[in-house]
């Protein structure tokens, strides 16, 4: 929260001149949106917070679901598994 209270004060407040304190709220709210979906950001790989969030939310799915698809297929392995010791112990 720091760091964008300081890029409000450089980028905004220093490089623009207001001439009404009813011009700042507008002002900020059109900062934020040009923060969140337009600036790239270097801690982000350059990438806007925005896109940066949807495609690790794309990936974090993805993620999940070969998990879940993994821990699905070790359980069908192991009811295989288990299936077969009781076949060959009635043997």
């Amino acid at each position: 929260m720091e760091a964008i209270n300081g890029w409000l004060k450089e980028e905004l407040f220093i490089d623009l001149k207001f001439n009404d304190s009813d011009d700042i709220p507008a002002a900020i709210e059109k900062y934020i949106h040009f923060f969140n979906y337009e600036r790239p950001a270097y801690m982000l790989n350059y990438e806007t917070p925005i896109s940066f969030k949807e495609k690790n939310l794309i990936q974090d799915k993805y993620r999940k679901r070969i998990e879940a698809e993994e821990k699905q297929q070790a359980l069908s392995e192991l009811y295989l598994l288990l299936n077969s010791l009781c076949i060959n112990q009635e043997n």
